[in-house]
């Protein structure tokens, strides 16, 4: 009798007995020393066949429930020879597909932060695979409506499966995107964190690092180091937490911590061009040009996109080389006329270059390409600089709407918990082009206190130049650089100690 023909007939068997149609799919793949334990007591002939579909599954679970189905098989029969002579077989087929299972390593390693693969061997079978896919399919879009029926497919998914670890997986993730796109943040943090803890407890590698995104994006910075380090003591080589663990370094202004595990996690991964951006800033914010322009390049080559050229716009500025920023980014540009970062960065560097018209030019260009602007933190590049020119040249009413924008946006990228020094930073800009020193230096300190990074931008930024000669403006700068020098110097004894 075929294996495969065994099988049907055991689980016909489960159908009879439990009534329970629903699960079996489930419980063949989870428990299937149950499922055909149970079915052999009915169908002798397929005793041995179902103890192989047990080592086929899986051979720590096959030897639980070989051990299960000889105890039941031992009271069945009285025969010594016959207890031995079962015993034999049973091992001598398990351990044929045992030898072949071995060969598959325990993890395959990711190098990116995307939801798990549902075609994994594990999950192959699960009833659940189905509502996954399908729910995919529909988040592919990117919208609040698409993400919320794709939730609501996940939840379907894990009624009948669990402990399926795909579908936990996305309701962390999606939840995370849907609270950007969301004014109730809150309640769609708390959901990710229940199914991230619900993760953890299947995986603790997989399940550390979704907690600590949770942890992180709530602003709960001491829970989400504890949650990658956690993972990565379960599994040091785990990427995505190597990964997101230097990123929240960098969030924090600690670079003596984060650059070690950027540049891991970049070699780790040739074709990540974020893990080089990371480390490339950290050496700018630490003061260091030279030692950014290798990982600048190298994400650069790797994609041209907004990111990636304001790597290259920050070597321009370190160096005040702002005629070489304007024409390598007008080359740029040239090549990309309609996109929309290509607009924001020219225009960004005519700003900092003093060119009022050009930059007007440009920055409004930028907002006509992509009026939401899409990305948060290019907006301190967009929308302030543009309020600046309409203020500056006496336009305060075409200001008020971008000023308003880049309030709301200031307010939500401190609400997603990334990078609260950025936020910070916007509403001190924000303070002063409506005349509030006062209001600006107070954010300045606190950006400040919030890992502020180099000097060099709040020295250089036209939006903060009305502040130049103030005492306590000065005093914020010095300390900035006091700081940059400190971390310089633990980050020279860290590569001594760890090259």
């Amino acid at each position: 009798m075929k294996v495969h023909e065994d099988e049907q007939k055991i689980t016909q068997c489960y159908f009879k007995q439990t009534g329970d149609v629903a699960n079996v799919s489930l419980l063949i793949n989870r428990r299937p020393d149950i499922v055909y334990g149970t079915a052999a007591k009915r169908y002798p002939l397929s005793k041995i066949t179902a103890v192989r579909i047990i080592f086929n599954r899986s051979w720590l679970r096959g030897v639980l429930g070989g051990v299960r189905f000889l105890a039941r098989l031992a009271v069945l029969s009285k025969s010594i020879p016959v207890r031995v002579v079962t015993l034999a077989i049973i091992f001598t087929l398990g351990c044929t597909d045992y030898d072949r299972s071995s060969e598959r390593a325990p993890r395959t390693q990711t190098l990116h932060h995307g939801p798990l693969p549902v075609d994994a061997p594990d999950w192959a079978d699960s009833p659940a695979r189905p509502l996954v896919e399908e729910a995919d399919s529909i988040a592919a879009a990117s919208t609040p409506e698409s993400l919320d029926r794709a939730l609501a497919l996940l939840q379907r998914a894990l009624k009948l499966d669990p402990d399926f670890q795909p579908a936990l997986d996305r309701l962390v993730l999606f939840y995370l995107t849907r609270a950007e796109q969301s004014g109730d943040i809150p309640a769609a943090y708390d959901s990710a964190a229940v199914y991230a803890r619900r993760m953890n407890e299947l995986d603790p590698v997989r399940g550390g690092y979704l907690l600590g995104r949770v942890y992180w994006m709530r602003g709960e910075h001491r829970l989400a180091e504890e949650a990658f380090q956690s993972s990565l003591a379960a599994d040091p080589t785990y990427w995505p937490s190597i990964h997101f663990l230097g990123y929240l370094y960098f969030d924090l202004g600690q670079h003596d911590l984060g650059i070690p595990l950027q540049r891991r996690a970049a070699a780790m991964n040739p074709n990540n061009r974020s893990t080089r951006l990371l480390y490339g800033f950290s050496y700018f914010h630490l003061g260091l040009p030279d030692l950014a322009v290798q990982p600048f390049e190298e994400a650069l080559a790797l994609s041209r996109d907004t990111y990636t050229l304001g790597g290259q716009l920050a070597l321009y500025m370190i160096r005040g080389d702002y005629a070489g920023a304007i024409a390598y980014l007008d080359s740029i540009w040239r090549l990309e006329p309609e996109a929309a970062y290509t607009w924001a960065r020219l225009g960004e560097a005519h700003f900092m270059a003093g060119n009022a018209d050009e930059a007007e030019r440009y920055l409004k260009g930028a907002l006509e390409r992509d009026p939401t602007v899409t990305c948060l933190y290019t907006w301190k590049s967009v929308a302030l600089p543009l309020a600046y020119l309409y203020v500056k040249s006496g336009r305060a009413q075409q200001a008020e709407p971008l000023i308003a924008h880049a309030y709301a946006h200031a307010d939500q990228l401190l609400n997603i918990g990334q990078e609260p020094w950025n936020a910070y930073y916007q509403y001190a800009a924000l303070a002063l082009l409506e005349g509030d020193r006062g209001g600006a230096i107070r954010w300045l300190r606190a950006t400040h206190l919030a890992g502020m990074p180099a000097p060099v931008l709040i020295r250089e930024d036209p939006l903060l130049r009305d502040l130049h000669g103030d005492p306590e403006f000065e005093e914020i700068v010095q300390r900035l650089e006091w700081r940059g020098a400190e971390l310089r110097r633990r980050l020279g004894a860290a590569q001594t100690e760890h090259p």
